[in-house]
């Protein structure tokens, strides 16, 4: 069966998206036109390049290290940024 898809934007939204349409291949519908706004075009694009969702999952993985690391480095630039702001 074929279906038509309009994914919105909403950046992290976009891995919602990207869930949301794995769920839609599993149950072996395909698209035939695809339209999306930001992140919705994003995934619309790589969707139409030929890109399956596990193989988008893949790509935009974040390792959990990295993002602890950036998590860390976030909150030492704020308590800089107050440091500078009480004193």
């Amino acid at each position: 069966m074929n279906i038509d898809l309009v994914f919105s934007g909403g950046g992290v939204k976009g891995f919602a998206l990207l869930g949301a349409y794995e769920a839609i291949e599993e149950k072996g519908l395909r698209w035939k036109r695809l339209a999306g706004t930001s992140a919705g075009a994003l995934l619309a694009a790589l969707l139409a390049a030929g890109y399956t969702a596990r193989e988008i999952a893949t790509e935009f993985s974040i390792d959990l290290e990295v993002r602890r690391r950036l998590i860390d480095y976030g909150r030492e630039r704020a308590r800089q940024f107050l440091r500078r702001w009480a004193f």
